[in-house]
């Protein structure tokens, strides 16, 4: 394994553990699905807003990129669950 290889491994490592952290910090409020969407469209809207102090527009779009994360996450699991039902259901 050359350098590259070991040093590409590792930002792929960190990038999945960062996503992990993400999604557990929304996942640790106990929100539903339709909370966390309901966030995110506030969220959206306040960044787009176009009297906002740009200064202050990064912490909204850090918890909306979290949100997005969670509901990805959230939706992909729902995915998998009825795909392995539907597996389980065929002839």
């Amino acid at each position: 394994m050359n350098k590259q290889t070991c040093l590409a491994g590792r930002r792929k490592q960190f990038w999945i553990y960062r996503r992990l952290s993400v999604n557990l910090k929304v996942m640790e409020e106990n929100k539903t699905y339709e909370e966390v969407y309901a966030e995110l469209e506030a969220l959206v809207a306040r960044i787009e807003d176009p009297e906002r102090d740009l200064a202050s527009i990064g912490a909204d779009v850090k918890k909306a990129m979290e949100c997005i994360a969670w509901c990805r996450a959230y939706i992909r699991g729902n995915q998998e669950t009825i795909e392995k039902l539907i597996k389980e259901d065929e002839p």
